[in-house]
């Protein structure tokens, strides 16, 4: 490749960030299942020449680094996740633990990670949050307004990094918040509901349920949730 290169770098740490650019952290596991996943950071990389979208060079990689931003600091054992977009928009991780993807180091002494990835696109530095109680998947009722341009995630209480879809098993038991994000033509509406998690729960929305709130005020309205 010849001539001027144009990168574009997104990146994304936070709750509320994830829910407005419908980005979650589910994971396929080993079993093939969707789990959550507690994030260290997710990243967009892509480079493109002439409008065209560049790939990696057979055999080269290339790395990030990147402070943590958990308030916690440094999270040891953070694997690479790749991401891939199923059913046409939707997107899911797949893990470096089952491909020939590169990995992830940690920092300790300057709270740090280091990824050394071999491909361009979606990035994530993740860990599965395995829970050893009874799984369960959930179901999501809407009314019809909100059926067809919802976003819709769930937020598990005491965990400050990560964001699940409602498509996954998840443990019985758990406190979530059911966030459901509704926009439509720059126009945000939404909706939070704390349940606790139990045996084919199934959680309904009401139109009335709903608010409009702008974009910002949205974003800090999950990021405080607990």
């Amino acid at each position: 490749v010849t001539g001027p290169i144009e990168c574009k770098f997104i990146e994304i740490f936070d709750k509320g960030t994830m829910a407005i650019t419908d980005i979650h952290t589910t994971g396929i596991n080993s079993l093939g299942e969707q789990e959550m996943l507690i994030s260290g950071g997710t990243f967009h990389v892509e480079f493109t020449s002439n409008g065209q979208e560049l790939e990696m060079p057979t055999n080269t990689t290339y790395s990030l680094t990147y402070e943590s931003k958990s308030p916690n600091g440094e999270i040891s054992n953070m694997d690479l996740f790749r991401g891939t977009i199923i059913d046409d928009e939707n997107l899911l991780w797949a893990s470096s633990a089952f491909s020939d993807y590169t990995g992830v180091l940690e920092n300790e002494v300057f709270n740090s990670y280091a990824i050394f990835t071999n491909f361009f696109g979606w990035i994530n530095a993740d860990y599965f949050y395995h829970d050893s109680r009874p799984k369960t998947d959930i179901a999501i009722q809407l009314s019809k307004k909100y059926t067809t341009k919802s976003r819709i995630y769930l937020s598990f209480d005491g965990l400050e990094t990560g964001l699940a879809s409602n498509y996954g098993n998840y443990p019985i038991g758990q406190a979530v918040h059911v966030i459901v994000v509704y926009e439509k033509n720059g126009q945000y509406e939404y909706s939070i509901e704390a349940v606790e998690i139990e045996k084919d729960l199934v959680v309904e929305f009401e139109s009335t349920d709903f608010q409009s709130i702008s974009i910002e005020n949205l974003i800090d309205e999950i990021n405080d949730l607990p």
